[in-house]
């Protein structure tokens, strides 16, 4: 797999193709515009319309049946908030659930110097929904940012998907950098994905690495040297001791 490969979601119907690999992440532009990313192993590489005509002309028997899962996947991760803005500092936000789950998003205010409830909305799969009302980012309205609890359920799917939470800062957002297509609406705005998994720190492994830094170098020694350090002769001198003591 390299970059331009397309590939298809092991565990999902998304298809796309590979812009960038990180280690065992790839980031995968999907046909639907919108670009994410996903584990290696999760991804199966599929040839092109060309690729396959070629493999078709070269042999026949060279043509894959079509494989029909045997059981249903779906896409668990993919949710967005998107922005538009409006005149001055006011943005519109939309919550975008590109998964096949169903979302149940509760939204608070961040503000000075309490924190308000903002909404609770119930979004399906694959669809859009609005915030109700248009929001500052700026520090005028003593705004700080938005916190958002999300929780994924299926009904196809017995076993509970863990609830999410995501916390927003206006002041610390950088909102040129977000600029991108958003899913769904093929409209330019701002995105931020709310269910991407966040790096976990492991004090223990800093506090680690740190005294491994600390460690002086092992002294290596060959024998000669040893004797050196056994036998070296030491001047005590005899002469001044004595003078000293028959004073």
């Amino acid at each position: 797999m390299v970059v331009g490969s397309r590939v298809r979601m092991l565990h999902g119907f998304g298809e796309g193709i590979v812009t960038k690999i990180e280690g065992k992440k790839v980031l995968v532009l999907l046909n639907e515009g919108l670009e994410i990313p996903i584990y290696s192993q999760d991804l199966v590489e599929i040839a092109t319309k060309q690729e396959k005509e070629q493999i078709a002309k070269a042999d026949p028997k060279n043509i894959q049946p079509k494989i029909v899962p045997s059981r249903i996947f779906f896409v668990k991760d993919g949710v967005f908030l998107a922005g538009f803005q409006k005149a001055n500092s006011l943005v519109d936000f939309s919550i975008v659930n590109y998964t096949d789950f169903n979302l149940c998003v509760v939204i608070f205010k961040l503000g000075r110097p309490v924190n308000q409830f903002f909404t609770q909305l119930l979004i399906e799969p694959k669809s859009v929904e609005e915030l109700p009302d248009s929001i500052s980012i700026s520090d005028v309205n003593h705004q700080l940012g938005l916190y958002f609890q999300i929780l994924k359920f299926h009904s196809l799917q017995g076993d509970p998907y863990p609830a999410k939470e995501f916390k927003l800062s206006f002041s610390q957002t950088d909102w040129k950098k977000t600029l991108s297509k958003v899913p769904f609406l093929e409209k330019e705005g701002f995105l931020i994905q709310l269910d991407e998994e966040m790096v976990k720190i492991n004090p223990d492994v800093i506090k680690e690495s740190m005294l491994n830094q600390r460690v002086l170098p092992e002294i290596v020694r060959t024998k000669e040297e040893f004797r050196k350090l056994e036998w070296r002769e030491i001047d005590l001198h005899i002469e001044i001791i004595s003078k000293m003591k028959l004073t």
